[in-house]
């Protein structure tokens, strides 16, 4: 068998003479990939699932990210290269002298992130949040990389994140509503709408439900209602306990597990005000914070209903991995949300901050076992069909080729 002969796995391939034959030289490319944190949120969860699904036969992966976290743990265990670098996190602010620290922090951080990626010489640069294209934006260009902003929010500042967009070789929105936030200067061309995805089957084995459902020591026949979010104001947790309180008014039975933290400490006094709102409505009883919680499938495998009162998820990964485990969602009709959702199908979707609809969706499910049945059934056949993660990292891995292609034939 001549070296022509063999079949060549890896993603992308040139061809090449050797002694006057024409022969396939199949590449490993390298993708860098940077983000901001070091902590294990959303956007860090999709991240670590495409760094599952990719090939590696064919991708190189190496991230680079703030050192001593969760997540560097995550992507070493996975035997992936991990380049640590300080990253800060920006906030909004009007205030001059904070504008004026920041703007030295990203210079600094920018010239950081030039010399790893120096190091690297990765094929292309993945920038996995707003501020890590910030942070990758200057450097891309200088140093002739191609570069993918995946973006991954509702809203900013137009003028960073039109710096980011015209910065971007490509750019993945993670649902139709987030696309339309990117502002109107940055081409559309640009623009891959590519949903995030999850695997099914390996999220549903990580669930342990009958030691959740001891350790919790929940009663048996008494309905359980899941929140699972961070801790912070966008996430409706006020809306979801004045829907609570129409519920226990009305006399209906159930548990609320809320589980979930202030990750990055940008709402301390949040948790605390949540809490009080609570005690002041009576509902401790079937009110119960879990705080953060690494066993959020163990939580939705014990749950009747899984609810997200967000005042607008980006995309709503959280209703992903209900449906993942056949269980029906309660959310909210905004945002990315009604993306995953099919109202009437999948679960129920109500106007946001209405906690008298959020409370009559909740008791429609909570009283009718069939009905949450039938939902969760279909809401696991269209995360199968729609939303697998074969397909993100297919999708993401076209992106990358067309890319690499793009600069072969401009190289040429």
């Amino acid at each position: 068998m001549s070296v022509s002969d063999v079949p060549c796995v890896m993603t992308l391939s040139r061809f090449v003479r050797v002694g006057g034959m024409r022969i396939i030289v199949c590449v490993k490319r390298t993708i860098a990939y940077v983000n901001h944190a070091n902590r294990v949120s959303g956007a860090e969860r999709s991240l670590l699932a495409l760094l599952d699904g990719l090939d590696r036969s064919a991708w190189e992966p190496v991230v680079v990210c703030p050192p001593d976290g969760p997540l560097c743990d995550e992507v070493l265990s996975r035997e992936i290269s991990l380049k640590p670098l300080e990253m800060v996190r920006f906030r909004r602010s009007v205030n001059p002298a904070r504008l004026m620290r920041y703007a030295t922090t990203w210079r600094i951080g920018a010239r950081a992130l030039a010399r790893v990626l120096a190091a690297i010489s990765p094929d292309l640069v993945h920038a996995n949040s707003t501020i890590a294209q910030c942070y990758v934006a200057p450097v891309r260009r200088r140093m002739r990389i191609p570069s993918v902003w995946h973006f991954r929010d509702l809203r900013g500042p137009a003028p960073v994140l039109a710096f980011a967009g015209l910065r971007a070789d490509r750019i993945i929105a993670i649902s139709k509503a987030v696309a339309r936030a990117i502002p109107a200067r940055v081409p559309g061309s640009k623009v891959r709408i590519i949903h995030n995805g999850i695997d099914p089957d390996a999220f549903a084995t990580c669930a342990s439900p009958s030691e959740a459902k001891r350790a919790l020591k929940l009663a048996d026949g008494v309905p359980v209602i899941l929140m699972a979010a961070q801790m912070v104001p966008w996430k409706g947790h006020g809306d979801l306990l004045h829907a609570l309180k129409i519920l226990t008014d009305r006399g209906e039975r159930f548990v609320c597990l809320i589980a979930g933290d202030d990750l990055f400490g940008d709402n301390p006094e949040y948790s605390a005000q949540i809490r009080r709102m609570c005690n002041e409505m009576k509902l401790e009883g079937c009110a119960r914070f879990l705080g953060y919680r690494k066993d959020v499938p163990s939580l939705m495998a014990i749950s009747d209903v899984v609810v997200v009162p967000s005042l607008a998820e980006p995309f709503g990964r959280v209703a992903l991995e209900a449906m993942a485990l056949a269980k029906p969602v309660v959310g909210t009709d905004a945002g990315g949300l009604p993306e995953i959702v099919r109202n009437g199908e999948t679960g129920l979707l109500v106007l946001p901050s209405n906690s008298y609809a959020l409370a009559d969706a909740l008791a429609t499910l909570l009283r009718d076992s069939d009905r949450r049945v039938a939902f969760g059934r279909e809401g696991r056949r269209v995360v199968e069909r729609e939303f697998h993660i074969r397909t993100t990292v297919e999708l993401t891995c076209h992106i990358y080729e067309e890319l690499l292609d793009s600069k072969v034939r401009g190289g040429a």
